[in-house]
C-alpha cells in the first residue's frame, strides 16, 4: 500500500499515450456504472449510454492481443495513431472546421420567421435551412462541411448565399486546407509512425 501511495504520478503525455489502454478502462467502467443507473432508474436513454460502453468494451480487447507476436505491433501502432497523430490532427480539424462554418453561416441570408405566413394562406410554408439560415443552421452546416472534406457534400446552400463568389472561395481554401493539407500531413505522420513502430517490432513485442 505504501508503495502504491508514493508511486510517482505520469505526466499528462505519458498517461494519454501510454497508459491510453488504463485510460479507455477507466471510461468503459464509468459508462457500465452509468448504463446500470439509469437502467436501474427506468429511463430510457441507458440504451444511447450503452452503445458507447459497447464500442469501449470490444477496443479494449486490443490490450490483450499485445503478448501475441503476430499482433502486437499492430495494436501498437493502433495506440499511436489514435491517441497521438488522429488527436492531435482532430484537434487542429475542428479548429478549422469551426471558424470556416462560422464565416459560412454568416453569408446565408436569414429565415423569415413563421408570422410571415397569415392564416389566409393554408399552404404557406417557411423555408429553412439550405435555402436560408436559422437557429439550428450552424451545426447542420458544420456536418455538410465534414461531408465536404471526405467528398460526399453538395452545394445547395451556394444558392441562398448574399455572396456567392465569397463563398465559394471560402469553400475552396476550406477544401485545400483540409482535404488537401491536414488529410495529406496526417497519412504522413501515420506513415511515420508506422514505419518507426515497424523498426522497433521485435523490441516493442518482448517488452509487451
Amino acid at each position: 500500500i505504501k508503495d502504491l501511495f508514493m508511486k510517482k504520478c505520469p505526466g499528462v503525455n505519458s498517461f494519454f499515450i501510454d497508459g491510453s489502454f488504463q485510460l479507455l478502462y477507466f471510461i468503459y467502467s464509468v459508462l457500465v456504472i452509468v448504463t446500470a443507473g439509469l437502467y436501474l432508474g427506468g429511463v430510457e436513454a441507458y440504451l444511447a449510454v450503452m452503445v458507447f460502453a459497447l464500442v469501449l468494451g470490444w477496443m479494449n480487447a486490443l490490450y490483450f492481443t499485445r503478448g501475441l507476436k503476430l499482433t502486437g505491433t499492430y495494436s501498437i501502432m493502433i495506440q499511436k495513431i489514435l491517441f497521438k497523430d488522429l488527436f492531435r490532427f482532430l484537434l487542429v480539424y475542428l479548429l478549422f472546421m469551426i471558424g470556416y462554418a462560422s464565416a459560412l453561416v454568416s453569408l446565408l441570408n436569414p429565415c423569415p420567421s413563421s408570422e410571415s405566413c397569415s392564416e389566409e394562406q393554408s399552404n404557406c410554408t417557411v423555408p429553412t435551412y439550405p435555402s436560408c439560415r436559422d437557429s439550428q443552421t450552424f451545426s447542420t452546416f458544420l456536418l455538410d462541411l465534414f461531408k465536404l472534406t471526405i467528398g460526399m457534400g453538395d452545394l445547395e446552400m451556394l444558392e441562398s448565399a448574399k455572396y456567392p463568389g465569397v463563398f465559394i472561395i471560402l469553400l475552396v481554401t476550406y477544401i485545400i486546407l483540409t482535404f488537401v493539407l491536414l488529410l495529406n500531413m496526417l497519412i504522413a505522420l501515420m506513415g511515420e509512425t508506422v514505419g518507426q513502430v515497424s523498426k522497433e517490432s521485435k523490441h516493442i513485442w518482448k517488452l509487451q
